[in-house]
């Protein structure tokens, strides 16, 4: 599947991805120009066709949201960085859905910007992870923004078997052609 697209074909969607984020462009611009791309290539055989607007739109738009979750949260952990907060609070925004389970089991917790659990489980942790983090100066700050400084780190941390969606691991993210590959087998079903 991937071979219809090539290097070149990822290289441009991710160039019109990156142009979409960058100057607020909706998911309806990136499907329109993504569509035209499609054709002007002639990828039909690898995305849905064009023309069958749902399944098309649904993974343009599938696409752009985990695009931009994943640039929204790189620039933020740079603010974060920047601001100097000393405490970080991991915060679970959808504990029944996409983040259930381990992200869950997280929210809440309060840890010392410099800590190791950062480098695993800065979200995005997940495709669709709507999880985040906050910065705080105080343990009563991060009090108010949901925090709960008692709450212990989980021994399981930093445990293999309980890491995040490995493509996700150690604040790597996958690429645009990852995320499009598995879409797109996604898709088929």
């Amino acid at each position: 599947m991937d071979g219809d697209v090539g290097k070149a074909g990822w290289s441009a969607v991710e160039g019109l991805l990156a142009e979409a984020f960058q100057s607020g462009q909706p998911a309806l611009w990136f499907q329109k120009h993504l569509g035209s791309l499609v054709a002007e290539h002639q990828w039909d055989v690898v995305w849905p066709p064009v023309t069958d607007k749902s399944r098309f739109g649904e993974v343009a738009a599938d696409l752009y949201r985990a695009y931009t979750a994943i640039e929204y949260a790189r620039q933020r952990q740079a603010q974060l960085e920047a601001a100097g907060h000393a405490l970080w609070v991991y915060r679970c925004h959808d504990p029944i859905g996409v983040c259930a389970g381990l992200h869950a089991v997280l929210d809440g917790l309060v840890l010392p910007a410099d800590h190791a659990f950062w480098s695993i489980w800065a979200p995005p942790n997940a495709p669709f992870c709507t999880c985040s983090v906050t910065g705080a100066r105080s343990p009563d700050a991060s009090r108010r923004l949901g925090g709960s400084p008692e709450k212990s780190l989980p021994t399981w941390w930093d445990d293999v078997e309980h890491v995040p969606d490995a493509s996700y691991f150690g604040g790597e993210r996958p690429s645009v052609r990852e995320l499009g590959v598995a879409l797109l087998a996604l898709s088929d079903r």
